[in-house]
């Protein structure tokens, strides 16, 4: 699982003790460094903390999320495109091209944001159930290894033998 980043400042979250006024250390709280964001729940352990990371940063705005080098895929592309800044205010991401300025294009431009990429990643092109175009074998969603059979792939579903 990747370290959720502030989205405030991008630096990523950490697991941070809190202290009391007499300087005894007392419960975790998930929050960053660099900017001093953290989040006004408190746990008892370090790993409950650190699940709550990432609930805390789906409660900001997809845009508030990204950050230069995560990859989004536009409603009018197949592939995604790599992020190279943004202007959080205005809605407004700079995407990477292969020649010339940064294309800039309003977030609700996009179809699939980073975190959705990475859940469809694991599967084929080629089966009913898959939807990435990365893969050209079916993906483990549709190979029964116990009876070496292939459940769901079709070969000609989506162009036969390329």
């Amino acid at each position: 699982m990747k370290t959720p980043k502030c989205p405030l400042c991008g630096t990523p979250l950490k697991a941070i003790r809190g202290y009391d006024v007499h300087g005894i250390t007392t419960d975790w709280v998930a929050g960053c460094y660099n900017c001093f964001f953290q989040s006004s729940h408190f746990w008892k352990t370090k790993k409950a903390c650190i699940e709550d990371m990432d609930r805390l940063v789906s409660l900001f705005p997809p845009i508030m999320r990204v950050w230069p080098g995560d990859k989004v895929k536009l409603y009018e592309d197949r592939h995604p495109k790599k992020i190279i800044g943004k202007n959080a205010d205005r809605g407004i991401l700079y995407l990477e091209t292969a020649s010339g300025p940064p294309e800039p294009v309003r977030q609700d431009d996009v179809e699939l944001w980073p975190w959705e990429i990475e859940q469809i990643s694991k599967s084929c092109d080629n089966c009913k159930y898959c939807t990435s175009p990365f893969y050209k074998s079916p993906c483990f969603e549709c190979v029964d290894f116990k009876n070496e059979t292939y459940k769901y792939w079709e070969l000609d579903q989506k162009g036969g033998n390329e």
